[in-house]
């Protein structure tokens, strides 16, 4: 009985026939820009911007200057009955 084993590869790049690296092809980001620019302009600006103004006494319809009072709007929403009661329900949905 005879045993064999199998040889492993390495996780290095292998060379090209040269004998040298390949470079890495850093052109095609310019490819991917035109995509990935509206994603981060329409996605994950608003959504930072959002929470930034969870932190925040923004008001909808107000444009007086707003004031950091961080973790407040969070607190207040745990005390809310109104908040729960609509928790609840969307929770029913989901289940």
């Amino acid at each position: 009985m005879t045993l064999a084993s199998a040889t492993r590869r390495s996780a290095t790049r292998t060379p090209d026939a040269g004998g040298r690296r390949r470079p890495v092809d850093h052109g095609a980001w310019f490819l991917v820009l035109p995509a990935l620019i509206p994603i981060l302009v329409l996605s994950v600006g608003p959504l930072l911007y959002g929470i930034a103004l969870a932190f925040t006494d923004a008001q909808s319809g107000r444009t007086a200057p707003t004031q950091w009072i961080g973790a407040l709007n969070f607190q207040d929403l745990l005390h809310d009955t109104l908040f729960w009661e609509s928790f609840r329900i969307g929770l029913l949905w989901a289940v």
